[in-house]
């Protein structure tokens, strides 16, 4: 339980760092992503567990970016819901992305193919970006998701900072837990089996 309390620790203590980077980017400087899936295009569940290992740490990933900032769950419902906006809102809704990518896995070989999109939530032009990883390796897959979805973001100079595994293992490890706390223990079993 100690251990465990410190890993907790550590982990705030990363985020607080983190928010203070971010909070050093002017607004206009910033990418938004008002949401992050990855999901499988092949038939059947066997690449579940990976997208949805990839969409948490990718989610951790990007978040380390100091010029991209992922929006709350709740902020992104009031700016596609709502219909009088204020102006920082408006604004928002006009840059703000959806970041959507599938995985699939090439006949024959053993590699994985990614294809994705980004559409602005306030509507327009979308942008793509596609690629292939050599083996289905969760850390090269990762590593090539985020280089493409911040070259389509512009944001290519940035770099994704590696996270410590440990603290990601016990993020995951919580995420799963609240999984199977809220009666979802299908959802937890994938992404169990990916990490």
């Amino acid at each position: 339980l100690e251990a465990n309390g410190r890993s907790n620790a550590l982990t705030f203590a990363q985020a607080v760092v983190d928010a203070a980077i971010k909070s050093r980017v002017p607004a206009d400087g910033s990418c938004y992503i008002g949401l992050l899936g990855v999901r499988s295009e092949e038939p059947g569940r066997t690449l579940d567990g990976l997208a949805q290992a990839l969409q948490f740490l990718l989610a951790c990933d990007l978040n380390r970016v100091p010029n991209v900032r992922l929006l709350d769950r709740d902020h992104l419902e009031r700016l596609t819901g709502e219909k009088i906006l204020s102006g920082i809102d408006q604004t928002l809704k006009a840059s703000a992305l959806f970041v959507d990518c599938g995985l699939r896995r090439l006949p024959g070989k053993d590699i994985l193919a990614f294809r994705g999109e980004l559409r602005p939530v306030g509507g327009g032009s979308k942008r793509s970006f596609e690629g292939e990883v050599p083996t289905p390796n969760v850390h090269r897959v990762r590593q090539a998701l985020a280089k493409h979805i911040l070259e389509a973001l512009d944001a290519a100079n940035s770099e994704v900072v590696p996270g410590d595994p440990n603290q990601e293992a016990a993020a995951l490890l919580v995420r799963i837990r609240h999984l199977i706390a809220h009666s979802t223990p299908g959802e937890a079993v994938p992404l169990a089996e990916a990490a």
